[in-house]
Formats: C-alpha cells, structure tokens, sequence
C-alpha cells in the first residue's frame, strides 16, 4: 500500500507529498495544496476543547482540507519537535502554544511556564505575566539546567 502511495505522488509531480501511518487509521497520502489558507488563531481560539484539569494542555495544530480544526494535548506530546525553514512559521507556533496554553490556564496556580531561548527577543511578549517562572524567558542554559 505504502509503495502504491508513493507512486502515486510522484506520478503527480508534487513536492512535499508526505506518505505515513496515522494513529488508530490507515496509511494515507498527504498531497500540499498548491495554494494555502490562512488559519487565523482568532477563527479557532475559541474552539479549543474546554480544559477540565490542569493537566490539560490543548492548543490548535492545524486544520484538515476540508476545514476542521485539528487540536492536541500537550501533555500527549512530550517530545514535539518544530522544524521549518525561516520564515515557515515555527515562532508563530510556538506563539499560539503558549497563547492557548495561557488561555485556558489564566490562572498562575495552574499553570507555570518555564521557557527558555536563546533569542529572548522572540519571546518578549510574554515577559512578566505570572505563568512564567520568575515572571521571565531565561536564554543562560546553566541556569536553565539549575532551575
């Protein structure tokens, strides 16, 4: 099958096309649009799944061609790795993480942030609010490793 699909993607002379297993699905053809869509995190900042617990992390990961908002937990994904070019998005991601995150955990004793970058000018909005640790983004990795 997995052959079948790849053929299938090279025969129609596409970049990008993803061939791969989803959780609990079979395999499928992943084909990137020609043109692409602007998914506002206004459009789905209320959509995210209500948070009973605070071990709940949710946040938008994208949406499905035919306009479904795709969201996950946080929590489910230990190890989320971000990748991409400059200027493919990665810090407007991470942005919208935090940004769901700090929705649906308004709340100081809920939820604390302990984020670290070495460009500590890409994460000044988020200096002071009360979720981070210190109330700061730290870029020294010693005092990362200590905290």
């Amino acid at each position: 099958m997995r052959d079948r699909l790849e053929d299938i993607g090279r025969e129609m002379r596409r970049n990008g096309v993803l061939v791969q297993t989803d959780a609990n699905s079979d395999t499928f053809l992943d084909v990137p649009r020609t043109n692409h869509d602007l998914v506002l995190f206004s459009d789905v900042i209320n959509a995210i799944p209500l948070v009973t617990s605070r071990e709940q992390l949710f946040f938008p990961l994208g949406r499905t061609p035919d306009g479904k908002d795709i969201f996950k937990n946080l929590k489910e994904l230990p190890h989320l790795l971000v990748g991409g070019s400059t200027g493919s998005g990665k810090s407007v991601f991470l942005y919208t993480l935090l940004c769901s995150i700090l929705k649906t955990h308004p709340n100081a004793n809920d939820c604390q942030i302990l984020l670290s970058s070495s460009k500590r000018e890409d994460f000044v909005y988020f200096e002071g609010l009360p979720q981070l640790v210190e109330g700061r983004v730290f870029a020294d990795a010693e005092e990362m490793a200590e905290l």
